[in-house]
C-alpha cells in the first residue's frame, strides 16, 4: 500500500475554542469527573488568561498525516460559512469539509523563537 500523505506547515495559532482538563487523583490515579466552571472562578480566569497569551497565541510549525486517502473523502463538499465566537470578538470564515489529520509533530516556528529572544532581552 502507499504511504499516507504527509505535509509540513507554517500556521498560526489565533483562538483556543475548547479546553477540556481531567483531574486525577492523588490516592488512587482515577479521573475525577468533568463538571462545569463559572466564568468568575479563579482558574478560568487563569486559563482565559493563559489561552489569549502570546505564549499560546503564536506561530508555529505542523507536520502531520492524511488518515485516509482523498479520493475517499466522499462526497466533495463545497467550503461553506460558518461563524465563531471567541468571547466578545465573532468570526466568520469559510470552512472546508473536515479532513482527518493526525499530527505527526508541533515545533516553534523559527519567527516566533527570534520574537522570543527579542522579548528576553529587553
Amino acid at each position: 500500500g502507499q504511504s499516507p500523505f504527509q505535509a509540513t506547515t507554517s500556521c498560526h495559532v489565533v483562538s483556543v475554542f475548547s479546553l477540556q482538563l481531567f483531574w486525577v487523583c492523588a490516592y488512587c490515579t482515577s479521573i475525577c469527573r468533568q463538571s462545569s466552571a463559572r466564568v468568575d472562578e479563579p482558574m478560568t480566569m487563569f486559563l482565559w488568561t493563559l489561552c489569549t497569551s502570546p505564549s499560546v497565541l503564536r506561530p508555529i510549525v505542523l507536520s502531520f498525516e492524511l488518515e485516509r486517502k482523498p479520493s475517499k473523502i466522499v462526497p466533495l463538499e463545497p467550503p461553506r460559512l460558518q461563524r465563531f465566537q471567541c468571547g466578545e470578538l465573532p468570526f466568520l470564515t469559510h470552512v472546508n469539509p473536515r479532513l482527518r489529520l493526525s499530527c505527526l509533530s508541533i515545533r516553534e516556528s523559527e519567527y516566533s523563537s527570534s520574537l522570543g529572544i527579542l522579548a528576553s532581552s529587553c
